[in-house]
């Protein structure tokens, strides 16, 4: 009671006063009509450019140039994520399937991208470090589009016994790149292998799917000229 009779308004506690507050906030965000919202469209000329997060919603072209620009994410087209949502029930109910999966996905489309990662950890519950983790562990696995040959020189002991470094040092020059690169043309990505199976005919050199053995610099490079030639 203040001096002369007048009654003086009680203070707020604070945490009073701030749950009044936000209780006016979402008054007044129930009273304010929504903002439209424009729609994404689920097919553009019968495809489906999907984000690699979680969700998996759908983009128009520019959103889609737009996200993964900003956030450097590579994009799923329609038929890269059916080949995806297939290996991933052919693998369903597998013991330790994750392994399996990121060969498939390779050997499917050649490399495994950061949208394909996402994906896979979303589907076995598993974190996106978990998965890529595996992927940078092991060389095998490539992480970018492979140019159209992929060329593996084997580093193994049996292949440097047999001076198997100037193989690999031939490679490198003809082909302009280090162990990783693509060449300027396409045509080629290097990649290390260590030990191909083939120690008695070393050094070997394995391009897709055919082994070669005896490889010297000199018939190195007239095998590359045949295969630009396919």
């Amino acid at each position: 009671m203040a001096p002369g009779g007048q009654c003086t308004p009680r203070p707020r506690p604070a945490a009073e006063a701030i749950q009044g507050w936000g209780l006016s906030r979402r008054r007044g965000a129930e009273a304010a009509p929504p903002a439209p919202q424009p729609d994404r469209p689920a097919d553009l000329d019968g495809r489906t450019v999907i984000r690699s997060d979680d969700e998996g919603q759908a983009l128009s072209e520019a959103e889609a140039a737009s996200v993964g620009k900003r956030l450097g994410e590579r994009l799923l087209s329609l038929g890269a994520r059916e080949i995806l949502e297939r290996i991933l029930a052919e693998h369903a109910g597998m013991e330790g399937p994750l392994l399996p999966i990121l060969h498939a996905v390779q050997d499917a489309v050649g490399h495994i991208s950061a949208a394909h990662v996402a994906r896979i950890a979303k589907a076995l519950n598993l974190s996106r470090a978990e998965v890529h983790g595996v992927v940078s562990f092991y060389h095998y696995f490539r992480q970018h589009e492979p140019g159209r040959h992929v060329v593996h020189v084997c580093r193994a002991e049996a292949c440097q016994a047999m001076r198997g470094e100037q193989t690999e040092l031939h490679a490198r020059r003809e082909l302009g790149v280090d162990y990783g690169g693509t060449s300027a043309d396409g045509l080629f990505t290097l990649e290390a292998a260590y030990c191909l199976g083939n120690c008695a005919a070393a050094p070997t050199v394995m391009i897709d799917e055919k082994l070669y053995g005896r490889v010297t610099p000199e018939r190195l490079a007239a095998i590359l000229a045949e295969w630009r030639n396919r």
